[in-house]
């Protein structure tokens, strides 16, 4: 059985190069993997000026595959003046065996200093 799932939509209240969390989901029932994970992020203000990238990141404690993963983003360069933009989403497939119950924690950390304030939303399929 395929389960489907999105996080809220969260700002980075921070244009640091921190890691924050997103969202926290808990692992449904009926499902043993984690098969793809992927992020839609909105930048309203983006400029030609700032290349934009970032690792998700997929940590639980008491995962069998060691607790965290990352995941790395393709490089975004608006190439006109716009107000906002919808940067394009990346999926992973990935194999990561979940249990039903268990607390995935999310988050990104983007690559550079960045003079806007992204929203973020974590998106994924279980198996």
């Amino acid at each position: 059985m395929e389960k489907n799932w999105v996080s809220v939509l969260m700002a980075q209240n921070t244009v640091e190069t921190t890691k924050t969390l997103i969202d926290t989901i808990e692992v449904p029932k009926e499902v043993s993997k984690l098969v793809e994970v992927g992020t839609q992020v909105t930048a309203p203000g983006c400029t030609t000026l700032e290349a934009i990238s970032w690792i998700m990141h997929v940590e639980c404690v008491n995962a069998p595959w060691g607790g965290g993963q990352q995941f790395a983003s393709d490089t975004v360069i608006p190439t006109a003046p716009v107000n906002a933009c919808l940067i394009p989403s990346k999926i992973h497939d990935c194999d990561l065996p979940v249990s039903p119950g268990m607390k995935l924690e999310l988050s990104t950390t983007f690559n550079t200093l960045l003079t806007i304030e992204p929203s973020v939303r974590f998106f994924g399929k279980f198996r």
